[in-house]
């Protein structure tokens, strides 16, 4: 479409060519949230997600600066590459005062549970 900038082909694409894939990106949804909360002066608890491939101190520092940058109360960081298909998971929670709290590898629904 053309608000999506994506092109349309006319033709049928030779599938013996190498294809070229150009991605848009997306809206940053919690940016966007946090600064409504913050022009509206709402009271609103606002938590974000970080699925990162870094981990250990890398994962935490990842996580922290995009606690800062974006404003949020909280960030829920992992691992992907431990999340993605399995039924398991374990989760740091970045809190906005400072602290971090690790959740061990549980199931995704008792870690959901909390």
């Amino acid at each position: 479409t053309p608000e999506s900038g994506a092109e349309v082909s006319k033709v049928k694409i030779d599938k013996s060519s190498p294809l070229t894939l150009r991605f848009a990106p997306t809206a940053d949804i919690l940016n966007a949230l946090c600064e409504r909360r913050a022009k509206l002066g709402a009271k609103t608890v606002i938590v974000g997600f970080a699925a990162e491939s870094a981990t250990g101190d890398e994962l935490i520092e990842i996580a922290r600066d995009k606690l800062t940058r974006k404003g949020a109360d909280g960030i829920i960081a992992n691992i992907i590459s431990e999340a993605m298909g399995t039924e398991t998971n374990q989760v740091w929670i970045l809190h906005r005062e400072g602290g971090v709290t690790h959740l061990p590898t549980a199931s995704k629904r008792e870690i959901a549970s909390g």
